[in-house]
């Protein structure tokens, strides 16, 4: 999996105010927010944002490479159809963010919250998700390639028309997520075998019950 590639020296920037269009590259963002909550065709290379302020923000088309974000508050927010290469989220508060059809390679999200976020038709490889909260997302149609999902809770999660290939799951949770044999051909731990039986069974159709029909 390849990192993000920075500059040696970025240009410092403070409260930057994304319009739509804009294209930075070789900057350090300290803050900032999207104008009047939207902002559209985006492109940011070579870049690191620290606590960058997306709450509910629309980005249709972003564009990101080479990009560190720490910190940053992209709850609610609308990326769709964005195209995210060698890009990495530390921290970040995602809660409920739309990623629906974006396309991510070497993208690696560490502990952060994603719960709820909307994943429809996302095409994802080789990404890692390192310890984050992913509680009821939506993955529907999702396809996920070579990726590492370790120590995530994924409870909850809809996984219908998802396919996942040569993945690691982990130290991850899937307790109550639906279409969970979209999951098979992935690799787990064997302290996992038992916990991700239950939902694949249920996915299957199989009904457990400890005595059989009176």
């Amino acid at each position: 999996m390849e990192q993000p590639r920075l500059a040696p020296a970025l240009d410092e920037r403070r409260e930057v105010v994304l319009t739509p269009d804009e294209a930075l590259e070789s900057v350090l963002l300290l803050g900032g927010v999207v104008h009047d909550d939207e902002a559209e065709d985006v492109e940011i290379v070579g870049s690191r944002l620290v606590g960058l302020r997306l709450t509910a923000a629309r980005l249709e088309r972003l564009r990101l490479m080479d990009v560190v974000l720490e910190d940053c508050e992209v709850s609610g927010a609308e990326i769709e159809g964005a195209d995210l290469v060698r890009v990495r989220f530390e921290r970040c508060r995602m809660t409920g963010v739309s990623l629906a059809a974006t396309r991510l390679r070497d993208v690696t999200f560490v502990d952060c919250k994603l719960a709820g976020a909307g994943l429809r038709m996302a095409d994802l490889g080789h990404c890692d998700l390192l310890d984050c909260d992913l509680t009821g997302a939506d993955l529907t149609a999702a396809r996920v390639v070579g990726c590492r999902l370790l120590g995530c809770t994924l409870d909850r999660c809809q996984l219908s028309k998802a396919t996942f290939t040569d993945c690691a799951l982990h130290g991850s949770t899937f307790e109550g997520s639906l279409a969970a044999d979209a999951l098979r051909g992935s690799t787990i731990g064997s302290d996992q075998v038992v916990p991700l039986a239950r939902p694949v069974l249920a996915a299957l159709g199989f009904e457990v019950d400890d005595g059989p029909p009176a």
